[in-house]
C-alpha cells in the first residue's frame, strides 16, 4: 500500500516538475500567451493530469497552453491556465467552489494565437487528483481569425475604425469584446451581430496601450479568437512642452533644458534663444518620436557673449499644432573670472596687482633718491678735505 502511494506521488512530482520546466520553456518563447485569467477567491482546487491530443496526434512541440473553465465561459469562468509540455503532457490545478460542476479544457496554440476546444470534460470534486486524463482536440470545423486590429495598431479614439476578420465553416453571428488591460477584463461590443467579416467601431475615450479585441461564435463561445498583440487607443492633440532651467552656465555657453509629450504622434522639437524675446536665434530641429510620455530634451548652445541676458523657450510640432513653451532667462558669466559667476571678479584682482606694482615702484623711486643724496654728502666732504 505504502509503495503503491510512493510510486503515485513520485509520478505526481514527475509530472509537476516536467509542466514546470514547459512553463519556462514556453515563457522564453515567442509564442503568444492565452489571452484567459484564471478566477480569484478562496477556492478549492483539483488536479489532472494526462497527455494533450491534437487531430489524433500527441501534441509535440512548444508554444502551446491549456486552459480549463466552467459553464459560464472562459472569458468570466477561467479556473486554469496551464503550459503544456513539449512532449504533450500537462499539469492542471483547477479552481473551483462547487463539486459536480462541467469543467472544460481548451487548448491555445501561441505560435499562431488561436483557440481549440477539446472533446472531454469532468465534474469538479474538491481535493480531487484525475491522473490519465488525456484531452483531443481537433482542428475546429468553425473557427475565426482576427485580421485588425491584431497587434501594433494605434487608433485614434473619438473616430471610427473597422474591426476586421475572417471565419471558416457556419458562423452566422459573432459576439464581439474589447479589453484596455491585456485581457484582464473583457467589455462587451457587439453581442449578436452578422458574422460578414467587418464592424465598424466608434473607439471609445479610453487611452490604453494594452488594448485587445476578442471574437467569438454567438452561438458557440467555443469557436473565438483574440488580437495576436496588443494594440493602443490614443488621444491626438499638440504635443505638450515645458521649458526648464537652463545648466552648465559659461561665459560662452549653456544647455537648454525641456520637456516634450508628443501624445503618439511623430513630433519635432527646437528651442529659441536670444537677448529678447523676440529670439533672434534656434537650435536644430530634432525628433522627439512619436510616444505618449513626457521625454526630457536638453540641447547645448555656443557662442554666447559674456554677462548677459539670454531669454529662451521650447517650441515641438505635429501634425495637430504647434506649442510654444513658458519663457525663461538666464545669464552668462564674466569673461575673464575663472567661471565663478559673480560679475567684477576679474577686474578686482587687477585693480590689486596694480596698486601693489605701483607701491613697490614708488618704493623704489624713494631708494635711488635717498641713495643719491647719502653719495651727494659723501662726495661733498671728500672734496672740502681735499682743499
Amino acid at each position: 500500500m505504502q509503495k503503491k502511494m510512493f510510486e503515485k506521488m513520485s509520478g505526481m512530482i514527475l509530472i509537476l516538475m516536467i509542466s514546470l520546466i514547459a512553463i519556462c520553456w514556453s515563457n522564453s518563447s515567442s509564442a503568444a500567451q492565452p489571452p484567459w485569467t484564471p478566477i480569484n477567491g478562496n477556492e478549492n482546487n483539483m488536479i489532472a493530469t494526462g497527455n494533450v491530443y491534437f487531430n489524433g496526434t500527441l501534441l509535440n512541440g512548444s508554444g502551446y497552453w491549456l486552459g480549463t473553465y466552467g459553464p459560464d465561459g472562459l472569458q468570466t469562468d477561467c479556473r486554469s491556465v496551464g503550459a503544456v509540455a513539449a512532449g504533450g503532457s500537462y499539469y492542471a490545478t483547477i479552481r473551483g467552489n462547487t463539486d459536480g460542476q462541467a469543467i472544460y479544457f481548451m487548448l491555445w496554440n501561441g505560435n499562431i494565437g488561436q483557440a481549440f476546444p477539446a472533446g472531454e470534460s469532468l465534474s469538479f470534486l474538491s481535493d480531487d487528483l484525475q491522473e490519465g486524463f488525456n484531452i483531443h482536440c481537433v482542428t475546429a470545423i468553425n473557427s475565426i481569425n482576427i485580421t485588425a486590429p491584431n497587434g501594433g495598431e494605434k487608433w485614434t479614439e473619438g473616430e471610427n475604425h473597422n474591426i476586421t476578420w475572417s471565419s471558416i465553416g457556419t458562423i452566422t453571428n459573432v459576439k464581439i469584446d474589447y479589453s484596455t488591460n491585456n485581457g484582464g477584463s473583457w467589455n462587451s461590443l457587439a453581442s449578436n451581430i452578422a458574422n460578414d467579416g467587418s464592424y465598424t467601431w466608434l473607439v471609445p475615450n479610453i487611452p490604453s496601450v494594452n488594448c485587445l479585441v476578442w471574437i467569438s461564435d454567438a452561438a458557440n463561445a467555443d469557436t473565438l479568437d483574440t488580437s495576436n498583440a496588443v494594440f493602443t487607443i490614443f488621444n491626438p492633440a499638440a504635443p505638450d512642452v515645458q521649458t526648464l532651467a537652463a545648466a552648465s552656465i559659461t561665459a560662452v555657453s549653456a544647455v537648454l533644458n525641456g520637456t516634450v509629450n508628443a501624445h503618439g504622434l511623430a513630433t519635432t522639437y527646437y528651442f529659441e534663444y536670444g537677448t529678447t524675446t523676440s529670439y533672434s536665434s534656434s537650435t536644430t530641429v530634432i525628433s522627439a518620436g512619436s510616444g505618449e510620455n513626457n521625454v526630457s530634451v536638453p540641447v547645448s548652445i555656443s557662442g554666447l557673449s559674456a554677462n548677459t541676458i539670454y531669454h529662451f523657450r521650447l517650441v515641438a510640432s505635429n501634425s495637430e499644432g504647434t506649442t510654444e513653451g513658458n519663457d525663461l532667462t538666464f545669464t552668462t558669466t564674466g569673461g575673464g573670472g575663472g567661471g565663478s559667476g559673480e560679475a567684477g571678479g576679474g577686474g578686482g584682482g587687477c585693480f590689486i596687482a596694480t596698486a601693489e606694482l605701483g607701491l613697490n615702484l614708488w618704493f623704489m623711486v624713494l631708494g635711488m633718491v635717498s641713495g643719491l643724496l647719502v653719495w651727494t654728502r659723501q662726495r661733498a666732504k671728500r672734496l672740502k678735505c681735499h682743499l
